[in-house]
């Protein structure tokens, strides 16, 4: 038994929904790490401030007379203490900046399949055939009796499942022409 071979017109246009479902997951992911990134670089900023407030020597009772001094033991303990927090923080952000650049250019690449497809139909003149595929291929899956009774309604005349799959056949054969198969 010969396998079957799926129209290419049809193949290009299911190739929207997958794309659309990938770019809603990027979007979504890419915002998880952009505010997990922000979240660290708001943390790694309040670990590596180094003002100290200074006051005024209290000589009676204390054994710290020299605020400065102190400013500057805080400053290099919280040095010391984030050497490592540093070396984690720049393997880290170097990854979150990669990761969010390749989800950028993946969304951007997602975004541009579902373009190229809406514009391909925007070509066919016959609104009817335009319709057929846009309520086939791009909104939430329709039946054909569904897509059948919507054009009866929105032309004013009777459209039986049968005339859709004619319309249907049409709209795939200008598809085609259009893509170049």
């Amino acid at each position: 038994m010969q396998p079957t071979t799926i129209n290419p017109a049809k193949a290009y246009l299911l190739g929207y929904r997958p794309a659309m479902a990938n770019l809603e997951c990027h979007v979504r992911e890419y915002n998880r790490l952009y505010r997990q990134y922000d979240e660290l670089q708001s943390a790694w900023a309040r670990a590596t401030r180094a003002t100290s407030s200074l006051t005024a020597v209290r000589i009676s009772g204390t054994p710290n007379h020299d605020s400065m001094a102190n400013a500057v033991m805080d400053i290099i303990r919280l040095k010391q203490q984030h050497e490592g927090s540093k070396a984690i923080y720049e393997q880290y952000k170097g990854k979150a900046d990669g990761t969010l650049d390749w989800l950028l250019d993946d969304m951007q690449r997602l975004a541009d399949v579902g373009r190229d497809r809406l514009e391909t139909i925007s070509h066919i003149e016959d609104q009817r055939l335009r319709l057929v595929l846009f309520w086939r291929y791009f909104l939430p899956r329709m039946s054909w009796i569904k897509i059948a009774d919507e054009l009866s309604k929105l032309t004013g005349k009777h459209c039986g499942e049968n005339n859709v799959y004619k319309l249907h056949g049409k709209a795939l054969a200008e598809v085609r022409r259009i893509i170049g198969e």
